[in-house]
């Protein structure tokens, strides 16, 4: 981390980290390592009320610019080009952007337009916002802005708005290479009445950010860091502990932690487990704010007891825990159970995402960490939140190293959000300045390629103790016959953006669904960037959706064997179908909600009963009527993936409703 761009109270945070570091190898205690205190007020803050169940609707634009120019062709920014990257009505504000250009100064502006102005009210290189950030004097995130290792840039102050927000890039003279994201939440007004505003230097030569009337927020004030008292227990072998509530566990400590030891956690009786994870991935070997050297600081409230167990330690194996335990008078009304999973598949398909997470229910998704992903550019995160409900969402990411806040495989720290040891050791993902709530149901994967043995440790928190997850497979719902992508590259109109004025012509590349069903080989073309890969598709594959999602980002994962085995998702225009049977017992009308965000048509036994040729800024969700007829209905999606706010990525959220709903 470039510490040069840090304010004076993360620079304190530093030296008493390096010391109790320090102080810590140095002890020969059997017992568990203590860093008590070792973060800044600020930091802690964070996590003190991270159990608070959050209810803003969370957003994510990922953008990959100027591949288009790698792959020989147009570039889309030129010189003083301009492009919007985030355009938001309502309420809310936008907490997070991560960008990385390489090394060298920004080769863009970023100008932000709060509710309605005409002017830019901030307006900088990016570079240079980021490196005024941690200089704002601010309550609200720790630390407001930084530098990381590989040219990685990350700006966490919160850009509040209450009827708007527009932040457009602007080419700064010539756009080159450019990875970015961008998280937000709508219909959130926990900074109703404050603004962050620019005040240059008079001389130019440096960016002034700062908050008006940030004195309006009831939390503001320096937090009062609770009383807690330490229990202890020794023990060898297994063991099942139990305390008493109610009462927040704010540090958990145990002395080792090994592979294939299971810790268990229930809270208030509850029949399952809501922490069910090995020890070694749980602790992993991060040093963080939430996990920090076999301890864990996520606060986990209870209203009647909580019981810690340890299972599949060697009968001799010596053991310490330590729990650190705030008494409080009772389980508040919108307190949510920690809850911890351990997940791991032995060998990964490469055309399905690895599911970190899948669970009902009400709660906040707060981060995860994941090991042996190998190469997983182009895969990274992708996650559905609500996706029973009339309007799900869909966070999209870019490559695994960026979800992490780095770039080009980067290693290091970016406390208090983000870890990476390497894609085999370790990565840690915190969502301190962002959430993600959920109402109805989470579904958290994670693209990575074929032949892998993935594990990870999803972290959330929900509003019941019991164990509401699904695994893989219960997760899985309906069959798909999918084919593709085929490239489109004939009728691009400018840069990597297809002429989608003609659907019919569009999809003109795409074979006739017969000769797909009768097994005909069709052609395959995968292009990473100037290279092209040639192959054949024999027929339909099968693919399950996930829930209600089917993923269509990894398709071509079917038939790279045949493309060479080269496991590079791709940035490039390109045409896909996915079929699948709804059947009836009679005939009846139905309401199909589809959602999607590419140009589409859909046909129902061969009828077109639905199209839509617009480029969509993020998912919508469409309600079609149609009608089934008794017995079987084929259902064939024809979609163009096109750059948009998810950057290049396919997939279809299909649910069948009574035509009433």
């Amino acid at each position: 981390m470039n510490t040069r761009t840090l304010n004076t109270g993360y620079t304190r945070y530093w030296v008493i980290l390096i010391l109790l570091l320090i102080l810590s190898s140095c002890s020969s205690s059997p017992g568990p390592k203590i860093a008590e205190r070792a973060f800044p007020p600020a930091l802690q803050k964070e996590l003190l009320n991270l159990h608070h169940i959050k209810t803003y609707k969370a957003g994510k634009n990922s953008f990959v610019l100027g591949l288009e120019t790698i792959c020989l062709r147009p570039a889309m920014l030129g010189e003083n080009g301009r492009k919007t990257i985030l355009d938001l009505e309502g309420s809310g504000s936008l907490r997070h952007i991560w960008e990385t250009h390489g090394p060298g100064k920004s080769p863009f502006i970023l100008e932000f337009y709060v509710d309605g102005e005409q002017h830019p009210s901030i307006t900088g290189p990016f570079d240079e916002l980021v490196d005024a950030a941690p200089k704002c004097e601010q309550e609200f995130i720790f630390p407001g802005g930084s530098r990381v290792d590989y040219d990685s840039y990350n700006f966490y102050l919160p850009v509040p708005f209450e009827k708007s927000l527009r932040v457009e890039l602007v080419a700064n003279p010539l756009i080159g290479l450019v990875f970015l994201q961008l998280d937000y939440r709508l219909e959130d007004k926990s900074m109703e009445g404050i603004s962050l505003v620019q005040n240059n230097d008079p001389d130019g030569t440096s960016i002034d950010l700062q908050y008006e009337s940030q004195d309006k927020v009831a939390d503001s004030s320096e937090p009062i860091l609770p009383e807690t008292t330490t229990r202890k227990w020794r023990f060898t072998g297994d063991k099942k502990v139990r305390i008493e509530g109610p009462a927040i566990i704010r540090r958990l400590a145990l002395n080792t932690k090994r592979k294939g030891v299971t810790m268990q956690i229930r809270f208030d009786n509850s029949d399952s487990p809501a922490v069910n994870v090995d020890l070694a991935d749980f602790f992993g070997p991060f040093r963080g704010v939430a996990l920090n050297n076999n301890q864990c600081y996520f606060p986990m409230p209870f209203a009647s007891s909580a019981e810690i167990e340890i299972t599949g330690s060697s009968p001799n194996e010596e053991w310490n825990l330590e729990v650190d335990l705030e008494q409080v008078g009772e389980f508040e009304p919108g307190w949510g159970y920690f809850h911890a999973l351990h997940t791991r598949v032995d060998s990964s398909v490469g055309y399905l995402p690895f599911q970190v997470l899948s669970t009902r229910g009400k709660g906040h998704w707060v981060g995860m960490s994941i090991f042996d992903t190998h190469h997983d550019h182009g895969g990274g995160d992708f996650t559905v939140i609500d996706a029973g409900t009339s309007q799900p969402l869909f966070l999209h990411g870019i490559n695994g190293e960026d979800y992490f806040s780095f770039a080009f495989f980067g290693k290091g720290e970016n406390f208090p959000y983000s870890e990476a040891f390497d894609n085999d050791q370790g990565r840690m993902r915190i969502h301190l300045e962002n959430p993600y709530p959920f109402s109805e149901s989470i579904a958290v994967n994670w693209g990575v390629t074929e032949g892998l043995s993935p594990r990870s440790v999803a972290f959330w928190y929900q509003d019941s103790p019991e164990d509401m997850t699904m695994t893989e497979t219960e997760a899985e719902d309906r069959e798909w016959l999918v084919f593709g992508p085929v490239t489109v590259k004939e009728l691009l109109k400018d840069g990597n953006t297809p002429d989608v004025s003609d659907l019919d012509r569009l999809f003109g590349v795409l074979p006739d669904i017969s000769e797909l069903d009768q097994g005909m080989p069709a052609e395959a073309e995968h292009i990473i960037f100037s290279k092209k890969l040639y192959g054949t598709y024999d027929g339909w594959a099968k693919q399950k959706a996930s829930g209600s999602f089917l993923n269509l980002m990894y398709a071509y994962g079917h038939v790279m064997n045949n493309l060479g085995g080269n496991h590079h998702m791709g940035y490039y225009a390109r045409a896909m179908m996915a079929s699948t049977e709804l059947t009836s017992d009679e005939d009846k009308k139905v309401r199909l909600q589809l959602s999607y965000d590419d140009p589409l048509q859909v046909f129902l036994n061969g009828t077109l009963i639905h199209s839509d040729s617009l480029v969509h800024n993020g998912f919508v969700s469409n309600l079609i009527d149609a009608e089934l007829k008794q017995g079987s209905n084929r259902l064939l999606i024809k979609l163009s993936d096109t750059p948009n706010v998810n950057t290049m990525w396919a997939g279809i959220n299909l649910r069948v409703l009574d035509n009433t709903e």
